[in-house]
């Protein structure tokens, strides 16, 4: 039994959002971009936007195609400030996206204009290897949310499921969103309250027991639910159920190793056993009333919110069929209202569990020292060192003018250090496979060269983003132009950085022996940005070498063969830029 009796959370994310100052370069997709980032909890959201904005002249009305194969979705998406005084989203707006996914995912790639035809590319690649099985659709306005624009995106979802049929895509999960100011409000709060459903349920149990500690500062129920109610639970509530879990629900992917869909396996064929599968669900609540004596077994909880088993919850939740009531899972619920137990609850319950691969690095020694080095080196730089943000950080970004997330800092690493390849297409891997990560993070890694590394991957996405205004404006000459292209390419900021860093000792007119010891000292975050500013320059005009590559989706064979082409036309340019090369020489260190 489910009794909805709470009221709406106040407005908060008009106050974040205004206070974005860092947004506003993007002007009319800055809200679009605000919410990608409190959505699915995107640390840099500037690199984002360098990769997967779209708009431009000829965009057929999508702004934005977002692809994130380590979380396994994407974003299609139509952005809209409303004129003046007026209350709702455009109607006639919300209905362009009707063409923005027709143009995205039904034409043929070779009749798309160039700004979406790499972002269409790879995202039919990975709906159809299975590496996105989840696709969102938004249009984005800052208006409330109205009738008029729900009726044109119905009309968007029929277009989407026949696209769907014709591509036989039946396992891509997908969901049209308008996003206005009500639901920018709900993700907003996701962020500030751990509990975001403040429902009261009741649940009839089969047994069980409560414990709580010596100082009665926390207590929990354990027993085990009906998988039945937790389906009901979930499509009622879906992801804000997971408010207070550092993942959401991934959805389901048919293949033998992935656990979700063997969970629903479990739960459809072999219904009794399913307690014994499974490791069980812990959950956050306000409080809760057990009796664990009492005849009738009657749970009643107020607060909900799932910490551990956001997979096992989605994955029921999705299951059509009815549930057999033999089908149990075990459940701790547990009050509290001490923030650092809350804190700590999420944190250790999710520490055997793929969440973002940095999450559970944070505390290693070399993330330790990383992040002390940072204080030393230059206090106006943030480096979370694997440690996520939330509310605050959405709100105090504008203030954090020189933040390296984490992943942005692995990226750069894995590219200079000649892996393109990995750094775009396979970033978590940086931070799960110990091998691969003690490559990059490891006792010659100083905060010094992560800013050496990471301000020459700022450097690249202003080049890019320059070009893309020089194309807006229709002021590009020939070599911007080729250089506008290579960077339509998804992948190709990455492969720019590796080929910089396969130049280096060119560029810097000396012998380095050990790449991981090159900085620019003691140089200021912004100061390190504008020393790469003439290298990123003269390179683009070498990378027509590198398109191939590109081409290629960075695979290996074809990058080694783009960067050592690369190496040799900068080696035989070298003297006409050696007053340029001089220069950055006397900027550079090592240690």
């Amino acid at each position: 039994m489910l009794d909805q009796s709470r009221p709406s959370a106040a407005p908060t994310y008009h106050a974040a959002f205004d206070a974005r100052n860092d947004l506003a370069i993007h002007t009319h997709n800055a809200r679009l971009l605000f919410a990608l980032e409190i959505r699915f909890g995107i640390d840099d959201i500037h690199s984002a936007a360098i990769n997967s904005l779209t708009d431009g002249p000829d965009d057929k009305k999508c702004d934005l195609i977002h692809i994130d194969r380590e979380q396994g979705f994407a974003v299609i998406a139509q952005a809209h400030e409303r004129k003046k005084g007026r209350a709702a989203g455009s109607a006639n707006k919300a209905s362009d996206l009707n063409t923005a996914i027709s143009w995205a995912l039904g034409e043929e790639l070779d009749t798309l204009p160039k700004q979406i035809k790499e972002a269409a590319r790879e995202l039919r690649d990975a709906i159809n290897d299975q590496s996105i099985t989840r696709l969102h659709v938004w249009f984005v306005h800052g208006a409330a949310e109205s009738s008029n624009v729900r009726d044109e995106l119905r009309a968007v979802e029929r277009n989407l499921k026949r696209l769907i049929r014709d591509h036989n895509w039946a396992k891509l999960e997908t969901e049209v969103t308008e996003v206005g100011s009500k639901t920018l409000e709900e993700w907003y709060s996701a962020l500030t309250s751990t509990i975001q459903v403040g429902d009261k349920f009741e649940v009839k149990v089969p047994g069980g027991y409560v414990i709580k500690d010596a100082d009665n500062e926390w207590e929990a129920a354990v027993t085990s639910v009906p998988l039945s109610w937790i389906r009901e639970v979930f499509r009622r509530h879906r992801s804000k159920l997971f408010s207070a879990n550092i993942r959401g629900y991934l959805g389901v992917r048919d293949t033998d190793e992935n656990i979700n869909n063997g969970i629903k396996s479990t739960a459809v064929r072999d219904p009794s056993k399913f307690w014994a599968y499974n490791n069980g669900l812990t959950a956050l609540v306000h409080r809760f009333e057990f009796d664990p004596d009492s005849p009738s077994k009657l749970l009643v909880l107020h607060g909900l919110s799932v910490v551990n088993g956001a997979q096992t919850t989605g994955a029921i939740g999705n299951i059509p069929d009815d549930i057999s009531p033999d089908a149990m899972v075990s459940i701790r619920f547990v009050r509290t209202t001490d923030t650092s137990i809350v804190h700590n609850i999420i944190r250790y319950n999710n520490s055997q569990n793929r969440v973002n691969a940095s999450d559970f690095r944070s505390n290693d020694k070399i993330q330790r020292r990383l992040r002390d080095q940072f204080k030393s080196l230059d206090p106006d730089i943030v480096y979370p060192g694997g440690r996520r943000g939330g509310e605050s950080d959405a709100m105090a970004r504008s203030k954090k003018d020189y933040l390296i997330p984490s992943d942005s800092a692995a990226q750069a690493l894995a590219a200079f250090h000649q892996e393109p390849g990995l750094a775009y297409l396979q970033k978590g891997q940086i931070w799960e496979d110990n091998e691969t990560y003690h490559r990059f993070f490891n006792d010659k890694t100083t905060a010094s060269h992560i800013v050496f590394v990471f301000s020459l991957l700022r450097a690249v996405e202003k080049a890019k983003s320059e070009l893309r205004e020089r194309a807006h404006r229709n002021e590009m000459t020939e070599i911007n132009e080729r250089a506008y292209n290579f960077f339509l390419g998804r992948g190709a900021t990455y492969l720019l950085i590796a080929a910089i860093g396969k130049c280096l000792e060119t560029f810097a007119k000396k012998r380095i022996p050990e790449t991981f010891r090159v900085s620019f000292g003691n140089a200021r975050y912004q100061s390190a940005v504008s020393f790469w500013n003439p290298i990123v320059e003269i390179s683009l005009a070498g990378c027509g070498v590198l398109q191939p590559a590109v081409d290629a989706r960075l695979k290996d064979s074809a990058v080694k063969d783009a960067l050592g082409k690369f190496q040799q036309l900068i080696e035989m340019t070298k003297q006409a830029n050696i007053s340029i090369y001089n220069e950055f020489t006397r900027k550079i260190k090592i240690d």
